[in-house]
């Protein structure tokens, strides 16, 4: 069909007698069996006028008709399987020479770009996808020492075009693709366009509001970072201080604890750090640490002793890493916290509060378990005054119990009760 007389016509002829032939109800029902038969075939569109006039008759499929579903019909999975099927039409687009299949891929984006938002959520991220794998590609040919029309950074530039244009419309994949994009310029050594494709992620991630939808960009941006080598240091160190910042203002106490832990990793890389260099900043990871350390100290739920396991499990890993920032008395101490706040957890079950998580309530009564750590039940009367006084030397209980080392108060009396201030 797509070397028939039809075909020897303009595009536009040949969409207009395409609408004639076929009723417009029934056109949508026919692009898809052509193009179930194409991608069955795994035939490569290996030119610019093969795609052009496949994606012609493709029409009904590739912008809005009359009889197109909408969100609210019942037929829409029919449309996102359609678009699916168009998705995987973008990896037939083949070609040996990078600069032909650099035409190919642009014929594809002029006629993907007159579908809807609706549309472009599926056709343009395998776009990206191949158009990653075609700058790599172009990259090597110039270490060769090839000469070509279309160099890699042109590559680059006509995927942050496409990445753009799905900022407005739905943001965290155009995040997602910006993030990857920056991965893939790292790898060719582009150290400015990949700061670029970094910081249009950070732009976007600032307009994010569906808490589950940043921790998960949160978790992308800080695992791509980590694998990046080639970046130079001055601008590694913005981007991972821009995303610890981010991290500690999640919405969420656990998620807050979670990523900013996780963010104590980009401050210690053994091999591929910034420039290809070992990258080591023990300060900031003892910071990174301590900081979700008192994260989960302020969370105060018994669910937090799972996070006390995690740091600890963090502090261990840079043990081992022979990070002189973290000892084994840090260690220590994060083991016994998390004994303790397990400990908490059980008799909250039990008695409805721990001082240990609620700081307003204090019974004089202590008691003291197994381990040695003294705390008391709530039940008595409100003390707000505990609270206050508790806070004056609340940091300097937390060093002394990650340390492992007795609490020795000398600005603040202890308050009676108290298992901090009786460590």
């Amino acid at each position: 069909m797509l070397r028939g007389r039809a075909c020897g016509l303009p595009p536009d002829i040949v969409r207009a007698w395409w609408l004639r032939v076929v009723r417009c109800g029934a056109a949508r029902s026919v692009a898809v069996k052509l193009l179930r038969s194409v991608l069955s075939s795994r035939a490569r569109l290996d030119s610019e006028d093969i795609t052009a006039r496949l994606l012609t008759f493709l029409a009904p499929l590739v912008r809005d008709e009359d009889d197109t579903p909408t969100a609210d019909d019942d037929n829409s999975q029919d449309f996102v399987d359609e678009q699916r099927l168009m998705a995987r039409l973008v990896h037939l687009m083949r070609h040996d020479d990078t600069d032909k299949q650099f035409r190919i891929y642009g014929t594809a984006r002029r006629f993907f770009g007159h579908g809807t938002a609706r549309r472009i959520q599926h056709t343009l991220v395998p776009l990206v996808f191949r158009s990653l794998d075609l700058a790599k590609r172009v990259r090597a040919r110039e270490r060769a020492g090839e000469t070509m029309q279309f160099a890699s950074r042109r590559v680059f530039q006509f995927i942050h075009e496409i990445c753009t244009a799905l900022a407005s419309s739905h943001p965290e994949v155009s995040l997602g693709l910006f993030v990857q994009s920056g991965q893939a310029a790292d790898a060719c050594e582009f150290d400015p366009i990949a700061y670029e494709f970094f910081t249009q992620a950070f732009i976007l991630y600032e307009d994010l509001v569906d808490s589950k939808v940043q921790v998960a960009s949160m978790t992308t941006i800080i695992s791509t970072l980590h694998q990046c080598c080639h970046l130079e240091q001055a601008n590694y160190e913005n981007l991972i201080m821009r995303a610890t910042q981010y991290a500690a203002k999640l919405l969420k106490k656990p998620d807050q604890c979670r990523m900013v832990c996780m963010c104590a990793q980009l401050f210690w890389k053994d091999n591929g750090g910034p420039e290809g260099r070992p990258f080591h900043h023990p300060r900031e990871v003892l910071e990174c640490l301590q900081r979700s350390l008192k994260i989960a100290d302020v969370w105060c739920v018994p669910e937090s002793c799972s996070l006390f396991v995690h740091i600890l499990n963090m502090a261990m890993f840079f043990f081992e890493r022979r990070c002189t920032s973290v000892r084994s008395t840090w260690v220590q101490g994060g083991g016994r916290a998390a004994v303790h706040t397990a400990h908490c957890g059980a008799r909250v079950a039990a008695d409805h509060g721990c001082v240990h998580h609620r700081l307003d309530r204090v019974d004089p009564g202590a008691c003291r378990d197994d381990g040695g750590w003294r705390h008391a039940h709530t039940g008595g009367s409100p003390l707000p005054q505990h609270a206050a006084a508790h806070r004056s030397h609340a940091g300097q209980a937390r060093r002394c119990h990650v340390q492992g080392r007795r609490l020795e108060v000398t600005h603040t009396p202890a308050v009676e009760g108290c298992w901090r201030c009786a460590v």
